[in-house]
């Protein structure tokens, strides 16, 4: 809009209007009819038709016949250099249309069984391309054909374009092929015919969503050589802008104009239109991306919900501004008006320092009950006061303190648990007998000595024979490894086995013995605990 009446002062400034000279208009027509695997379809001849009616409305037109990612990708260079200068922009797709819940998509020819994961290799988003058009500085209008998918479509897809978040300042149009060619051709591409009076009465087989603005796609060319080519130049900017500020200025320069009755009824009909005249006030404005992100924040700060913070007005802020506005008295239009920003910025700003002052209110008095309970209950209490403390108040203020002193109760508990163990162990060696081992098992049944208190009952209840072997074994120890080198060497060997035999310091522990049984079982040889000459041997040569 700010393009718009810059464009408007500018030429009014100079009084030559034929002289305003427009950047190039672009359309690009997809066209899509022979599927590999899919019928072919009809709704691309009839649009592929209307490039004959964009030309003769001064469009630059691009088209592409049955395209393929590849082909796609080499026919849409030249058409983005062309629509970054564009007053302008039109895009036709043609063929079969897909959508999930974010996107929806014009499937290339070569398509197969799309489905939601691989839909970007097989598919043109109808996102991007509109996201396109909005480079376009008086019109951007899409327009995609919907015809009945005969794909397997996989997870996540569903036929049609469904309802897409249409950008500011675009118009999307969907339909059969032939209701577009018709809507094109008779209305859209007529001569001096607004995009809003194009779309203003019931279009059987149309789907309209976004933008209608008063301008025309086919303004048509101004004369220069007739003597009232400044006055018409002024009426068709007026016209364009359809506001009444416009019509006035009009009225001011030419009181005694040709168009002063068509000016004066269209002024009235803007007084009839609030909605329009909202629209135009607040595309005045001229908003930002983040100005209408800081809009709807606002209003969500304040409890009207607008379906997401994406600086994009669409159907659920524009609902959202509408209760708004009823809220506190305003006509209900949906649209801001620039005292409105600034009400809603007040008054978010002034919700956002209730809200802090209740939090902060309810903090202290979460603090003061916490402090209570703690003077009360814990600062001198127990385990079990402790722990009552830190399950009503697990963040509170003397939770690091609570937690410390939890951990040196239980550390203590641990150390003098250990200890009576140990204690328990000692008497257990003491009295060397089944029943002795079997107590301390049944006090301590994963207890620090319990993997060798059972070895200790199995060698006591082994046969006398048995017996017999372990005090040989023992005696021939104390002749072929009764040395500590020896004795180190053996632990070595058996700490790099992973057998877990100690300390290797030389002497022979409990844990020593349990992993010479371990290596005597896992080599077939008896499994006494004692280092015999065949056990060294083998040991000692990695066997």
């Amino acid at each position: 809009m700010r393009l718009r009446l810059a464009l408007f002062a500018q030429c009014c400034a100079t009084m030559a209007f034929a002289v305003c000279a427009n950047a190039e208009d672009v359309a690009l027509i997809v066209g899509n009819a022979d599927y590999d695997n899919a019928p072919q379809i009809t709704d691309a001849a009839p649009l592929l038709e209307t490039k004959l009616a964009f030309e003769n409305a001064g469009f630059l037109v691009f088209t592409v016949n049955d395209w393929t990612p590849d082909t796609w990708q080499r026919g849409l260079g030249a058409a983005i250099a062309k629509m970054t200068d564009a007053d302008r922009i039109v895009v036709v797709l043609a063929g079969y249309s897909v959508h999930s819940v974010r996107d929806a998509w014009l499937l290339s020819t070569d398509a197969e069984d799309p489905a939601g994961y691989t839909i970007g290799q097989h598919g043109l988003s109808l996102g991007a391309m509109m996201d396109l058009a909005t480079q376009a500085r008086m019109a951007a209008v899409v327009l995609v054909t919907t015809p009945d998918v005969t794909f397997e479509l996989g997870l996540g897809l569903a036929p049609g374009v469904g309802q897409p978040k249409v950008p500011d300042g675009v118009t999307l149009i969907s339909g059969s092929g032939e209701a577009l060619a018709r809507l094109l051709s008779e209305k859209l591409l007529r001569e001096g015919q607004s995009i809003r009076t194009a779309l203003s009465q019931r279009l059987s087989g149309i789907t309209v969503s976004g933008a209608q603005p008063s301008v025309a796609l086919f303004p048509g060319t101004l004369a220069t050589s007739q003597s009232d080519s400044t006055e018409e130049g002024y009426w068709r900017a007026a016209a364009d802008l359809n506001t009444s500020a416009g019509y006035l200025a009009y009225i001011s320069q030419y009181p005694q104009g040709a168009h002063l009755a068509e000016a004066r009824a269209a002024i009235a009909a803007l007084r009839d239109a609030p909605e329009l005249q909202a629209q135009d006030t607040e595309n005045a404005l001229g908003l930002t991306s983040s100005a209408r992100k800081a809009i709807q924040r606002n209003l969500t700060a304040l409890g009207y919900n607008t379906n997401g913070v994406d600086g994009i007005f669409g159907a659920g802020t524009r609902s959202a501004i509408s209760r708004w506005q009823r809220a506190k008295g305003f006509d209900a239009t949906g649209y801001v008006t620039r005292d409105q920003v600034a009400s809603l910025d007040a008054a978010a700003s002034q919700r956002l320092r209730e809200q802090e002052a209740e939090a902060a209110r309810l903090q202290a008095a979460q603090d003061r009950k916490d402090r209570a309970f703690w003077q009360d209950v814990a600062a001198e209490g127990g385990e079990a006061e402790l722990r009552a403390y830190l399950k009503a108040f697990p963040k509170g203020l003397y939770a690091d303190v609570a937690k410390e002193r939890l951990k040196r109760i239980e550390d203590d508990r641990l150390t003098a648990s250990q200890a009576q163990e140990r204690k328990a162990w000692a008497d257990a060696k003491a009295a060397n007998t089944v029943a002795a081992y079997r107590d301390y098992l049944k006090q301590y049944p994963k207890g620090l000595f319990a993997k060798e208190a059972q070895t200790r009952i199995n060698a006591l209840e082994r046969p006398a024979e048995d017996q017999a072997a372990i005090d040989a074994a023992k005696a021939e120890e104390s002749r072929v490894a009764g040395n500590s080198v020896v004795r180190l060497m053996v632990e070595q060997q058996l700490a790099s086995l992973g057998l877990k035999p100690g300390t290797v310091d030389g002497t022979f522990t409990d844990a020593t013995r349990t992993a010479l049984r371990a290596y005597q079982t896992s080599r077939g040889m008896a499994a006494t605990g004692y280092v015999t000459q065949t056990t060294l041997l083998r040991l000692l040569s990695g066997q």
